[in-house]
């Protein structure tokens, strides 16, 4: 029943856009994130695949690269839970300094080094031992330039709409109930999410 559960819902995924769901500066005329996770099963030891799919253009309307993004995880996060380690660093507490332009507020978390894009479109995948909760990114480009969630900061479960999906505290598999609930509140902030756009 479980597994089954998770194969049918690991399919779920979360967009944010500038226009729903995302805090810009100026220099921004689109950008995207798109959030998903699977489970790859007992037989893995980082069974957890998180992938994100991020699309930014400049005002000008060019593709525009990004800096840095800086995805949020749980407070007992280490480095041992994220298979992927030369693509980041951390976890450590991020706040407000020059190479973090305009964020809201300090957020613990992994910074990823996002390298050049293709043609301003990014796709990271994260495997870790961590289950999926809903969390707070930051994205810088340039000196200025920064983009966020417009619920960073805030409480995932009255806010889930404004939401990503990022690794949580715990490693072990959850119940259906938990699991229902992890899918629920993401498809509670989807529906929301497609409410406003309509």
């Amino acid at each position: 029943m479980l597994g089954g559960l998770m194969t049918a819902e690991a399919q779920v995924a979360i967009t944010l856009t500038e226009t729903q769901g995302i805090v810009t500066s100026s220099g921004f005329k689109s950008f995207s994130i798109k959030s998903s996770f699977e489970d790859l099963g007992v037989s893995q030891s980082f069974r957890w695949k998180f992938t994100y799919e991020v699309e930014v253009t400049q005002a000008r309307g060019t593709p525009w690269d990004i800096s840095h993004l800086i995805l949020q995880v749980s407070d007992n996060f280490t480095s041992s839970d994220l298979k992927e380690s030369p693509l980041w660093e951390g976890p450590k507490t991020y706040g407000a300094t020059p190479s973090n332009p305009g964020i809201p507020g300090k957020v613990f978390g992994i910074k990823l080094d996002t390298g050049a894009s293709d043609g301003g479109k990014y796709v990271i995948t994260l495997h870790s031992t961590r289950i999926p909760m809903l969390g707070d990114f930051y994205a810088k480009q340039g000196s200025r330039d920064f983009a966020y969630n417009a619920g960073f900061g805030l409480d995932p479960a009255l806010h889930p709409e404004y939401k990503i999906w990022v690794p949580d505290t715990r490693v072990d598999v959850p119940e259906p109930h938990e699991y229902a609930l992890i899918v629920g509140l993401g498809l509670v902030g989807f529906a929301i999410h497609r409410r406003r756009r309509a």
